[in-house]
């Protein structure tokens, strides 16, 4: 939520929220905001317990049926971690949503371009780690490991007409992170019918 406005619950997990449906037995659906400021994935505990880390208490909780997993670029952009490197934290994440018969959805990283972070191969790298993500998409017929979807909001963000891989100046408050109307548009972005109740996978 960095860069939303403050109590406002603008950040996207919020907004996403506000659009969930109930479930048929008109159980309302909400979503846990799982994020950490600096966090990182899979490449260190220094912002607080690394994502891939918590996954196995998140999974744990009492009725999760589906996780979104959106985190990397501070794995890329502190750690200096590779593609391959994120990949395989990245299937070790499904692994570990499978066994516990939940359902995993892919998130790429969000552009960049023209921040603090785009420096050396950062944005390259990136790049490279989300076409593994939307490669690894289980409705486009990928073998395990795959996510059971890949949700690209890419497109609701990013400056289409600035060949920096950026984010709309508009949406955005340090070309980084979407501000509150950034959020929205990520939210308003996310298919509402990959949230229904399905067979466990």
């Amino acid at each position: 939520g960095a860069c939303s406005s403050v109590d406002a619950d603008g950040d996207w997990p919020d907004r996403l929220a506000g659009r969930m449906r109930s479930l048929p037995d008109g159980t309302a659906v909400a979503v846990l905001n799982a994020g950490i400021g600096s966090g990182r994935f899979a490449s260190s505990d220094g912002a607080g317990l690394r994502g891939l880390s918590r996954l196995d208490e998140l999974l744990g909780l009492p009725g999760v049926r589906w996780v979104m997993l959106l985190m990397g670029v501070n794995d890329i952009s502190y750690e200096h971690v590779d593609a391959s490197f994120l990949e395989t934290a990245y299937e070790q994440a499904i692994a570990k949503a499978h066994r516990a018969r939940k359902q995993i959805l892919g998130v790429p990283i969000l552009p960049f371009g023209h921040s603090v972070k785009d420096v050396g191969n950062n944005k390259q790298t990136a790049q490279v780690v989300n076409q593994w993500i939307r490669d690894h998409d289980k409705r486009q017929g990928a073998a395990e490991p795959s996510f059971d979807a890949v949700i690209d909001v890419e497109a609701a963000v990013k400056d289409a007409s600035d060949p920096a891989w950026s984010l709309r100046s508009d949406l955005t408050c340090d070309h980084v992170h979407p501000n509150q109307a950034g959020y929205q548009a990520i939210a308003a972005a996310i298919p509402l019918n990959l949230f229904t109740p399905g067979t466990a996978v």
